[in-house]
């Protein structure tokens, strides 16, 4: 603060020596001066303690301090003459006309040291209140005494030569330090100069976290920062040094090594250190973030594990070198399924590929499937059916909690045989071997021979020559004819292997010329003619099968005769019709009539498919059966099948179609 001498106020509280030096501080030019009423009682020194280079100068000040009580003291500032009063520290500045050449009380100050050959004390000849320090080329400590001589007032100021510091620096200035160990600052300090006799003062910012010792050892506390000085004795020079006291993770470890989780849903995931006041950061890594995200809190000890997508991914939790891990599933469960196609056919001995479409998209659910009825249709894992027989399966496609259901209809599509006769021959004999495994229920079949694989099916249709004319026949079934041979394939055999039946007439005439039916088929003219020297050569040709045929000789429901035929005409039995108009007992149902009835008499409907026609003539046409009626008709009649598919009964003088059937 520098203020003119007018700024001064009465009564003002102040001392001499520091009105004095607000004054001098504005520029005045002040002479000093003392009454005999003025009384030193101490000397002020702005330090009592100096440290100096060798061969160096510094400037010692001091002021004179006159008490409390009543003073006066005379000043004169450019020109003017002032008289400035002090009683009890009370200011009071009058302006007076006053010779101040008869008052010459100015302060009589000498200064001594009592070592000039180390430091040398004078006062400044520009300005008596400075004392001039000059050290010599030597180190050691002097006592600089300042007195007033008139009042004997003495101050004392001790100088001590030595080489001071220019500079302190810490290299490296930041350290991570282990509670508990230590570390002396000594070794990564750098002092200029290096011959200083400076003693370095060491202090630490935050005791509770780090202590130094005067000898500049750190010890760490507890885990934090603080801020280690280092100064020469007047703190001239410093430098600092940040000191992080680390406390090392020793172990950590997770409240879940594994954790399956919805799509959409978070789990808390929290971690346990060791020790728990551990200063390393916690560092969470999530392996796929498609897969699963964190979010932890602000101690990061506790993290919030978001699935965002399916999949599996690694968390992994880092303290210092300690690591933990769990394992994040995230599954997307199933709300719906469906599976394309949805229903259908599929031929017997066929495949179809089923495709589940499971909601969402990205379930994990994985899909399982399964069938109603697996001697009807299998499926696969993936998903194919295959078709083993006819009939209607369902089949499932599982995932997770729900399910979806396609309904499968099993067919056989008959099919134009391509195979030779001589290769259907050996194809037969391959059939008959594999009784039970193929018998009479049979509708589809896969044989090989000699690394050949053969497919034929009930309904497959074939054009042959029967005494050279061209005639369509086709499958009526599988091992269903008992064979008089039981050798015919060269071993022992109880089956004929292929059962055929001509769509084809071979010709159109009467059953019987005689006049009556009795004796049934085994004595009919038809019978003799299809098993005599007409067709003796095509028997021998096609390699034809005698096979034990069952028929009615009486007009009775319960006496059936057996006749050795190789070609025969389908009993009613045989072409399935269950009711009383012939013998129940000729035989047993073909395959292909299961299939495919001439007529169901439960609905009274007909089915044309099974229906005979010639080459020639595409129209259906009525045809024989072997069987007599017992319950219509009169003794001069045969059954047959209409053109609409049902059984009747025809006069023997009746001229219908011939359509025999055989076996391979």
């Amino acid at each position: 603060m520098t203020r003119k001498i007018d700024e001064i106020s009465k009564g003002e509280s102040a001392t001499i020596a520091g009105v004095v030096s607000d004054l001098k501080a504005s520029g005045y030019n002040i002479k000093e001066l003392l009454n005999e009423n003025s009384k030193v009682i101490g000397i002020v020194l702005n330090n009592t303690k100096i440290k100096m280079d060798r061969n160096s100068e510094k400037i010692l000040t001091y002021t004179m301090d006159y008490g409390k009580d009543a003073v006066r003291y005379f000043v004169e500032i450019d020109g003017k003459s002032y008289e400035i009063l002090f009683n009890n520290e009370k200011i009071t500045i009058n302006t007076k006309d006053i010779d101040l050449g008869t008052i010459d009380k100015e302060p009589e100050v000498i200064v001594e040291s009592n070592n000039n050959d180390l430091v040398l004390a004078e006062l400044s000849k520009e300005n008596k209140e400075k004392i001039i320090l000059t050290s010599k080329n030597e180190l050691g400590e002097v006592a600089i005494t300042i007195r007033e001589a008139k009042s004997g007032v003495t101050e004392v100021c001790t100088v001590k030569v030595m080489t001071l510091m220019t500079e302190i620096i810490f290299e490296p200035n930041i350290i991570d330090l282990e509670r508990g160990k230590n570390i002396d600052l000594s070794s990564i300090i750098k002092i200029t100069p290096e011959d200083t006799t400076e003693k370095i003062i060491y202090s630490s910012e935050n005791e509770s976290v780090a202590t130094v010792s005067e000898e500049g050892v750190v010890i760490g506390i507890s885990g934090g920062t603080t801020i280690i000085t280092a100064s020469n004795e007047d703190g001239s020079k410093k430098s600092t040094c940040t000191i992080n006291v680390v406390i090392y993770a020793k172990g950590i470890t997770l409240d879940k090594l594994n954790i399956e989780i919805n799509k959409d849903d978070t789990q808390l995931l929290t971690v346990t250190l060791n020790p728990p006041d551990t200063t390393e950061p916690i560092v969470w890594n999530s392996e796929k973030t498609n897969v699963a995200t964190i979010t932890t809190d602000e101690t990061g000890k506790n993290a919030i594990i978001t699935a965002v997508g399916s999949g599996t991914s690694q968390i992994t939790v880092t303290c210092g070198n300690e690591k933990a891990y769990c394992t994040v599933n995230v599954k997307v469960p199933t709300i719906r399924v469906g599976i394309s196609p949805q229903g259908g056919k599929i031929d017997v001995g066929h495949t179809k590929q089923l495709t589940a479409i499971p909601t969402p998209s990205d379930t994990t659910d994985s899909v399982k499937w399964e069938t109603s009825d697996a001697s009807i249709a299998t499926v696969s894992d993936s998903g194919l059916v295959t078709a083993l027989k006819l009939g209607t399966v369902t089949i499932t496609a599982n995932c997770g909690n729900v399910k979806g259901t396609s309904t499968i209809e099993v067919i056989y599509t008959t099919k134009d045989i391509t195979y030779s006769w001589e290769e259907l021959v050996k194809v037969a004999g391959e059939i008959s071997n594999n009784y039970p495994n193929i018998d009479s229920d049979t509708v589809f079949t896969q044989v090989n021979i000699d690394g050949n694989q053969y497919t034929l099916g009930v309904g497959d249709t074939k054009t042959i020559k029967i005494n050279n004319k061209d005639i369509k026949i086709r499958i009526l079934g599988f091992n269903h004819d008992l064979l008089v041979n039981q050798n015919s394939y060269g071993r022992n055999n109880t089956y004929a292997g292929i059962s055929f039946e001509c769509i084809d007439f071979l010709r159109y005439s009467v059953m019987t010329t005689a006049e009556t039916a009795d004796g049934g088929w085994g004595a009919s003219k038809i019978r003799a003619d299809l098993n005599g020297d007409t067709y003796s050569s095509t028997i021998e040709q096609l390699n034809i099968k005698q096979v034990i045929k069952e028929y009615g000789a009486e007009r009775k429901a319960t006496e059936v005769s057996q006749s050795n035929d190789y070609f025969w005409l389908l009993s009613c039995q045989e072409a399935y019709y269950s009711g009383n108009i012939a013998n129940v007992n000729e035989g047993k149902r073909y395959k292909y009539y299961e299939l495919y009835p001439c007529y169901w008499k439960a609905t009274n409907t007909y089915n044309r498919k099974p229906s005979k026609f010639t080459g020639t003539q595409q129209g259906a046409e009525d045809w024989w059966l072997r069987s007599i009626p017992y319950n219509y008709g009169t003794k001069k009649s045969f059954c047959s099948v209409t053109s609409s598919g049902q059984f009747l009964y025809a006069e023997l003088s009746y001229t219908l179609g011939v359509a025999p059937g055989f076996c391979i």
